[in-house]
């Protein structure tokens, strides 16, 4: 984990590959400060409640948690479309999960963004965030459709 500092020596944002994709997913119109501001906020969030507590370990696990291992694509064969649940790697493992993880903290009720993304990873914690229902529900589909596995090509 690297720190990231401005000129004014003030923290701008905290760099690792976890941290990284998080901000790269949250930027719009490349203002990347802005979404490194919000890591930033969120980290200060979880340094409130707890003073011994690293951000990037709380990404780490709490993605390890929501992260699917299959994702189902459509192909047509035939004339029928076929469900195809198709292994996925660990880089979009990560990918959908923190994309799962944005989305769903974007439709909360908070006002900041980052207040949104910590109490949607409180709840992740706590084992109540729809996203864990989400990855269950991905994977009995997955597990429904295994038998179409070999179009998978």
């Amino acid at each position: 984990m690297k720190i990231i500092m401005n000129q004014k020596n003030t923290q701008i944002g905290i760099q690792s590959n976890i941290t990284n994709k998080l901000v790269n997913l949250l930027m719009k119109n490349g203002k990347k400060s802005k979404a490194q501001k919000i890591i930033v906020q969120l980290a200060h969030l979880f340094a409130e409640q707890n003073k011994t507590i690293d951000i990037v370990h709380i990404l780490e696990k709490n993605i390890e948690d929501i992260k699917p291992i299959f994702e189902i694509r459509n192909k047509k064969l035939g004339g029928n479309m076929f469900k195809i649940p198709v292994v996925l790697t660990p880089e979009r493992q990560n990918t959908l999960a923190i994309k799962w993880l944005l989305d769903t903290a974007k439709l909360r009720s908070e006002k900041t963004l980052a207040l949104k993304i910590y109490n949607e990873l409180l709840n992740i914690q706590k084992k109540q965030s729809s996203l864990l229902k989400k990855k269950e529900e991905l994977h009995k589909l997955a597990n429904n459709n295994r038998a179409f596995m070999h179009y998978a090509w």
